[in-house]
């Protein structure tokens, strides 16, 4: 890819075998920055990406269990509103009645009815030294908050993992056109100083050029 022969000539060579070291010593330059660029935004990329998955698996778990968590609650004191209406009206039949087992009966359901109210806004909640482990405590307490605090950081890790996958594209568009500029001076270290051989080598300092475009995008 890269005239040798043509860097050996330049000491004693003539200003176009100069050149073509020069545009030789550049791009290699700009292919190990490119090459180092192209690594580490890999990484940080992949790294990215999963950070951003496993937010989104903890968001939805917490959802499904908070949702889950609130269902039962509200179905909780939905029964308790229903039982206590049982009740008052089984008492208002009572005391029409006179029946006293009758009335002790509905004093019974409208004291439960309203137990399974006060319970409902607790019901599932995990306590300290219940059966379930930490994960599991947090997942079921957790707060439209600690979600949106989630989503923030979600976002933030997907938005990183796009900036670094630019990062790499650009850095390969760079590395492809320094093999490119390679190729090129080393066709015209074989061309020599002739038309053919000044057409590739400002051929190939063009490529050069848009190497270092690549270059200064990749660092964006």
């Amino acid at each position: 890819m890269i005239d040798l022969e043509a860097v050996a000539k330049t000491e004693t060579g003539s200003w176009f075998d100069r050149l073509v070291a020069v545009l030789i010593g550049c791009v290699a330059l700009l292919a190990t920055i490119l090459a180092i660029i192209q690594v580490a935004g890999s990484g940080q990329e992949s790294r990215a990406q999963m950070s951003a998955a496993r937010l989104i698996a903890q968001i939805d778990a917490r959802n499904t269990s908070s949702t889950e968590l609130l269902r039962l609650q509200v179905q909780a004191a939905q029964r308790g509103a229903h039982l206590g209406a049982l009740g008052g009206t089984r008492g208002i039949a009572a005391l029409a009645s006179g029946d006293e087992l009758e009335l002790a009966q509905a004093d019974a359901q409208l004291a439960a009815a309203q137990r399974l109210i006060d319970l409902a806004p607790v019901l599932g909640q995990p306590t300290e030294d219940g059966p379930l482990d930490g994960y599991a405590r947090e997942m079921l307490t957790a707060t439209i908050a600690d979600v949106q605090a989630l989503a923030v950081e979600q976002a933030r890790q997907a938005d990183v993992a796009e900036a670094a996958g630019h990062r790499v594209g650009m850095s390969v568009l760079g590395l492809s056109l320094a093999a490119l500029v390679g190729v090129l001076a080393g066709l015209a270290g074989i061309f020599g100083d002739s038309r053919a051989g000044r057409l590739t080598l400002l051929t190939g300092s063009g490529a050069a050029v848009l190497c270092l475009g690549a270059l200064l995008l990749a660092l964006t």
